[in-house]
């Protein structure tokens, strides 16, 4: 359970950071953000390698965050890119 928090805290982290006062909704203020969460889930990768199911785990969480970086321009609005993260 420890692993998964630690793999995690940075998305709770993010998500409350872009709901504040910091955000304007905007697609470029959440891109480098999912940047960062890829590298992230990088590192964490080669943390646990020796665990396999952690390991799959976050090659899905990766390919999943990896498809949405890609997916959308900048100056996509965040309601646009909640709609659409929402109908997958």
């Amino acid at each position: 359970m420890k692993c998964i928090k630690e793999i995690l805290a940075p998305f709770k982290q993010w998500s409350l950071r872009l709901q504040g006062r910091y955000s304007n909704g905007c697609v470029s203020d959440i891109l480098p953000v999912m940047d960062e969460l890829l590298s992230h889930l990088e590192d964490m990768k080669v943390q646990f390698c020796r665990d396999p199911l952690l390991v799959r785990m976050i090659e899905l969480g990766w390919k999943i965050l990896d498809k949405y970086v890609h997916f959308f321009p900048i100056g996509t609005t965040l309601l646009t890119f909640t709609k659409i993260l929402c109908e997958d």
